[in-house]
């Protein structure tokens, strides 16, 4: 994706309210409220984000600022024109404010209408009477802000999950809209993808183009000027990133949780260091430092850096030793799925979507497949699960040959897969319904048929909505839903396309406990583009454009020194070494432990700690000592 400045016509007075719900309740069914009695007021440039667990309303409200939807009490008002009020909608009204909102939904599939993808970028501009010339102008803009160039004369149905999400981008930005909307644009976008699409909503907000954000990722509304946040149907609270994020227990209590940077500062705040909910890591690296040269003797200080370095640097050498031999000692193992000089393509593709892939997978290990969207990864998991049949090399799974179609018959009822988009696999009355089809198709007692579907919906948190219809819930739900529809069946291998993409962040901790806990008893093969998640497999394959081209431990391939390749495939760091990065001479920890979260926030919290005693035992000593410090001279963010 590229960067390229435009310039519109923006709304005349930048202080006027463009969007104005009052009173707004949106009702399913006619018990169910998605949105009860709303009142939000968004200015004209403004930058709002809304927060919320799945199911609290937020795709709901998207569409009513669209007018894709109207409600059924209360009063709408859409760029000035009054489209809802009294209990009747305003067809004529609408009309005129759908042609300057743009939308991107939270399903990209939804929203894609033609077989050719500079077609459907054309699309909108061309509903909306641009000339001709104008339209082949804001094609290209699009196609190369979004790197949609090879793929322009694609059918867009053939595109992976991150392509789709990045044309639904490139056909609402190509209406040049004084509104944009924003349903989780960056689920399915890989790292390079999702920091380039953060990068243009900057420039869009400097801009003056209004922008209203559904995320699930608390770092981006960082960058918001106001946080919504809604309930169960109900905004709870409307403000600032800064004062929203102050409210740790609310947040968690919905099923949110705060970005990062807050949980850090939280920390600092803790044990006596007071830091902004916005801390960057180089603002974390002078604050320890200045904690250093408070309460340490500078000699000291310099020896117990150097030896902390020394001790990491032995500990990541002594780590991929291990690693090596315990991966020759498995050599002479057998293996859940073993690929040897894979390859595939479809049907009249110019170009193999995968080429000559070499790797062995051990029983009970989690595999975690990373890479740019497009890189292969869906694909490499349909051909595992016996769906698609290889065209070039072998692929084995528990030592059967998929080249042969009664092997791929036997794999595909003894292999859980979760498909990227769930929606394509729910096909029950119920929820319940859904959950217990693969059990009743493996032939068991009602008992226990029974007993695993109400397990699997404990597990993953939808026990509350075994009565609900599948198309009634959120896409996180569906998710949740699927998940659940896998885990009844009780496969040994499971397979999972992006298993915590657009999931609220409890759900998404609740999932990645539940695949911690079923580490050994299953073989676990997941595509993702959370570098976090990642980090926590036992083993890791990069694909880049059809190809691996790296594959080891994370401890191997999330390295500081091959930092500038992952970016080069479009991938990056876990967020704890990007924050551990400029600390690393200070953190008396080893850097196995901060490739997670959780070893990084242990790390510092084991610094601080030790600091706070090491102050207060100087404040005990002496009458004038102190043990609060602030950040000196904070640089100024972009």
């Amino acid at each position: 994706m590229h960067m390229q400045t435009y310039q519109h016509t923006k709304h005349n007075n930048m202080n006027a309210p463009i969007i104005q719900l009052e009173h707004v309740s949106v009702c399913y069914n006619k018990t169910f409220y998605a949105l009860k009695n709303i009142n939000l007021s968004i200015n004209a440039g403004e930058r709002v984000c809304i927060l919320g667990a799945n199911g609290s309303g937020k795709s709901t409200l998207a569409r009513v600022i669209a007018g894709l939807m109207a409600p059924d009490q209360g009063h709408v008002c859409l760029l000035d024109h009054c489209v809802f009020a009294q209990g009747a909608k305003n067809l004529f009204a609408y009309a005129h404010a759908q042609e300057r909102l743009g939308y991107v939904f939270q399903n990209p599939d939804e929203q894609i209408i033609n077989n050719v993808v500079e077609d459907d970028i054309a699309f909108g501009p061309e509903n909306l009477g641009v000339s001709p010339l104008e339209i082949d102008r804001r094609v290209q803009r699009e196609l190369s802000r979004f790197s949609l160039d090879d793929l322009r004369l694609k059918n867009p149905h053939q595109l992976s999950g991150g392509q789709k999400q990045r044309l639904a981008l490139a056909g609402a930005l190509a209406m040049d809209p004084y509104v944009l909307i924003l349903d989780e644009p960056s689920a399915q976008l890989d790292v390079a993808n999702r920091k380039t699409l953060n990068s243009l909503l900057k420039q869009l907000s400097c801009e003056k183009t209004t922008i209203i954000h559904i995320t699930h990722f608390m770092d981006e509304a960082l960058e918001a000027d106001r946080v919504v946040v809604l309930d169960h149907g109900h905004i709870v609270a409307d403000d600032s990133p800064r004062k929203v994020f102050c409210h740790d227990k609310l947040l968690r209590d919905i099923g949110l949780d705060l970005p990062l940077s807050a949980q850090i500062s939280n920390l600092c705040h803790a044990f006596g260091y007071p830091s902004a909910v916005d801390i960057t890591p180089d603002d974390l690296a002078r604050l320890l430092q200045t904690s250093i040269n408070t309460h340490e003797q500078t000699d000291t200080a310099g020896c117990g850096n150097a030896c902390t370095y020394q001790h990491a640097t032995a500990n990541m050498q002594d780590t991929n030793t291990q690693t090596h031999l315990t991966h020759s000692s498995l050599e002479k193992q057998t293996y859940a799925v073993e690929a040897q000089s894979l390859g595939f393509s479809y049907q009249q593709a110019s170009k193999a979507t995968l080429c000559n892939l070499n790797f062995k997978i051990r029983y009970g290990t989690r595999v975690a497949f990373i890479g740019q969207t497009g890189s292969g990864k869906s694909t490499l998991l349909r051909l595992i699960s016996g769906l698609d049949k290889p065209t070039q090399g072998d692929l084995f799974v528990d030592a059967r040959s998929l080249k042969l179609a009664r092997e791929r018959r036997y794999i595909l009822g003894r292999v859980g897969y979760v498909m990227q988009n769930p929606e394509l696999q729910l096909f029950g009355q119920t929820v319940y319904d859904d959950v217990a089809q693969g059990p009743r198709n493996q032939k068991l007692c009602a008992a226990v048929i029974e007993s695993r579907t109400n397990e699997a919906l404990e597990a993953v948190g939808m026990a509350h909505k075994k009565d609900a219809a599948p198309d009634e819930l959120s896409r996180g739900e569906q998710r949740r839903c699927a998940i659940a529809g896998m885990l009844a069946m009780k496969p040994k291998l499971i397979l999972m396309d992006e298993p915590t993409s657009g999931l609220d962040p409890h759900s998404r901790g609740c999932i990645n406990d539940l695949l911690d806990q079923l580490k050994g008893s299953f073989t676990l093969l997941e595509a993702t583009h959370d570098m976090n998640e990642a980090a926590q497999c036992d083993y890791v394959l990069v694909l880049h454009q059809g190809c691996i081209v790296a594959q080891g431990a994370p401890s191997e391939i999330f390295t500081y020194e091959k930092e500038n390749m992952l970016k080069t495939w479009g991938l990056g760091l876990p967020d704890s070494m990007i924050w551990a990065k400029p600390c690393l001479t200070i953190l008396d920890h080893d850097r196995e432990r901060l490739r997670t979260i959780a070893g990084f926030m242990h790390a510092l919290k084991a610094l601080l700690s030790t600091k706070s005693a090491s102050c207060e035992s100087n404040q005990t000593n002496t009458d004038s000592s102190t043990c609060t410090h602030a950040i000196p001279n904070e640089t100024s963010r972009s």
